[in-house]
């Protein structure tokens, strides 16, 4: 069984610890700067999400898309058309970012029925397992909201409040292993731009869309260790949200509307598989010890899901 978050009595803002790290015993060796990622006060702070925040309490007769739609609204990045991209990505700010994500992706969870109802240990498990997909889905539809076909040629991307690109974008420069941080970020932000946002810029996904496709992605943890209850839960919800896309496209008047359908799924694993080939980059920059940041408790964050 995972271990799960020890909750302390009083919450604590996020913080990240800039520490000297011991190298390999040479005489030419000097101490590395070690970026430790606290994550263990975000749990009490989930905690009051998870058991207090209910965002529809009181509104009936919403069903399952209406209720995703709402709650990606919330969630989403106002639109800031005086965004300028970055120039440098400054490492001392992911943990902090992090953390913020995973409250307002549990924050958005919790505008589910089926999801309120489920046990405290299944919800941490599914937000652990789920919040890099959901993150990288908002992110994408927050880019194309912001820059359109442009991003698709520049390579850019919106994280947060914040624009960058794979073109001209680069790591602050304290990080040792700074030239080999910068290859992969290259790498996985066209990567992630062809696999998702090309796709999602020319289907022109709508808000429905957008939500039907962060709900299939927050159901779909089939062989998480989750109790049966939220087993039970995802299929229902998915097989109910299928049926309510139906509907929408009757209702819109989307004539042939099974090949969206289709892509729509297939954009849900296209987005799994490049979360795996993440994890893998992850876990090979830990084993060589390449990344110089620790995570101090993976109860909340798997490195394989980030």
């Amino acid at each position: 069984m995972e271990e799960m978050p020890r909750i302390k009595e009083e919450p604590q803002s996020p913080e990240i610890k800039l520490e000297q790290a011991d190298t390999p015993s040479t005489s030419s060796a000097t101490p590395e700067q070690k970026f430790r990622i606290t994550v263990q006060p975000a749990a009490q702070q989930l905690k009051d999400i998870f058991k207090k925040f209910r965002p529809l309490e009181g509104k009936t007769g919403l069903n399952r898309i209406h209720q995703l739609t709402m709650a990606t609204y919330a969630l989403k990045t106002p639109v800031d058309h005086k965004m300028k991209i970055e120039e440098t990505i400054d490492f001392n700010e992911i943990g902090n970012y992090w953390m913020r994500v995973l409250c307002e992706v549990a924050r958005w969870m919790q505008y589910m029925d089926e999801f309120t109802r489920l046990p405290f240990q299944d919800k941490i498990k599914i937000l652990r397992n789920s919040w890099g997909n959901i993150h990288r889905l908002l992110s994408v539809s927050d880019t194309l909201d912001l820059f359109g076909e442009e991003a698709l040629n520049e390579y850019i991307l919106v994280v947060g409040k914040k624009a960058v690109s794979a073109k001209t974008s680069q790591f602050s420069k304290e990080v040792s292993t700074q030239a080999y941080i910068q290859n992969n970020f290259v790498k996985s932000t066209i990567n992630l731009l062809e696999t998702l946002a090309r796709p999602m810029f020319d289907m022109d996904t709508t808000n429905f869309e957008l939500a039907f496709l962060l709900g299939m992605t927050l159901w779909n943890f089939k062989g998480l260790s989750v109790s049966e209850e939220a087993q039970l839960a995802a299929e229902r919800f998915r097989a109910g949200l299928a049926e309510e896309m139906h509907t929408y496209y009757v209702n819109v008047e989307t004539h042939c509307y099974a090949p969206r359908m289709i892509r729509l799924m297939e954009l849900v694993q296209d987005n799994e598989l490049l979360q795996r080939e993440r994890g893998e980059m992850w876990a090979l920059l830990e084993l060589f010890d390449m990344l110089n940041m620790e995570i101090d408790d993976h109860s909340l964050i798997d490195p394989r899901r980030i």
